[in-house]
């Protein structure tokens, strides 16, 4: 299964990155945190931060995959799951078999780019982001996190892996495209704030993505790994500026991208996801983001061609 590894780059509890709470729930939540970490082992505490892949389809309690499913709980103590395609109905059922399987509360993620419907049949259907980025509507943009949160909450869903701020300055890129708000900078993270916003007052955690930054590349990282060759004028420029007001906004999240930056890590060899320079280095230090970080699929070809899986998972941790 594909999985994604994830971490608390601040160390603190990630209750307390959970939007939307009253301070003495917040303070009882961390409280509640802090008491359960304690508690677990290290090896637990690795599970938590693994998050394999699971489709949203009727599945028997026998049945080869849900039996997969629990293992990964009982044997791996994985903190979550990433939920692909499916039904809404089937969605909704198997998390809540899922979660009652599991001791600790499980995240439950997905790709809700263009709304729920970007994975699970019969739900909304958003257009995509680039439509969005044709209005101009920070008023739209704030709508569509609202509802998918909403949606999202409905089904079980706690965690969303939007909006994408990647800039989308190259006619050739082949994976981002339609899929971001345009080629203006200052449009993308005036768009991609509002849909935090409207995402994280209903619930759910947002996550900026794909950092730091996917649109000017002609290589799908699903494929290869694409080379980011511009200097650090130029990045400071375009492709952070959507992921500087994403974090003013109070993002609770950030996913790294399998791409190489020579301008950040000079070997040309080593993605983002396993960059300290990339992550520890310009995301964490330098523009002060503090909450959790995920990785893009360690089964991507832009990671996997160059690193063993659990290589990769070590390095990005």
């Amino acid at each position: 299964l594909p999985a994604l590894l994830l971490f608390a780059s601040s160390g603190q509890p990630m209750s307390s990155q959970t939007p939307s709470r009253s301070p003495s729930r917040t303070v009882k939540r961390e409280s509640w945190v802090g008491q359960t970490l304690r508690k677990l082992s290290d090896e637990e505490k690795v599970g938590q931060l693994i998050m394999p892949a699971f489709r949203a389809v009727y599945l028997h309690s026998k049945s080869e995959e849900m039996r997969e499913i629990e293992r990964q709980i009982r044997e791996n103590h994985v903190g979550g799951f990433i939920l692909f395609g499916g039904d809404i109905y089937e969605a909704a059922v198997l998390i809540d078999k899922v979660q009652a399987a599991s001791k600790l509360p499980l995240l439950v993620a997905s790709d809700f780019e263009r709304g729920a419907n970007f994975r699970l049949r019969n739900t909304v259907s958003f257009p995509w982001n680039m439509a969005i980025g044709a209005t101009g509507s920070e008023h739209w943009a704030y709508l569509q996190g609202k509802a998918t949160a909403l949606e999202s909450r409905a089904l079980g869903v706690n965690w969303i892996f939007a909006p994408v701020v990647d800039v989308n300055n190259n006619p050739a890129n082949p994976v981002i495209n339609i899929r971001s708000y345009g080629e203006d900078p200052e449009l993308v993270a005036k768009l991609g704030a509002a849909f935090i916003r409207g995402a994280q007052e209903a619930g759910v955690m947002a996550t900026a993505k794909h950092f730091p930054g996917h649109g000017d590349t002609a290589v799908d990282s699903h494929l290869a790994l694409p080379v980011m060759n511009m200097d650090r004028q130029r990045l400071d420029a375009l492709e952070l500026i959507p992921f500087k007001k994403a974090i003013q906004s109070g993002v609770c999240a950030v996913m790294t991208a399998h791409l190489a930056v020579p301008a950040i890590e000079p070997d040309s060899r080593v993605p983002a996801t396993l960059s300290s320079k990339v992550l520890d280095g310009l995301l964490q230090k330098e523009l002060g983001f503090s909450k959790l970080v995920v990785t893009d699929s360690l089964t991507m070809a832009g990671l996997a061609e160059g690193y063993w899986a659990g290589d990769a998972a070590l390095r990005a941790l």
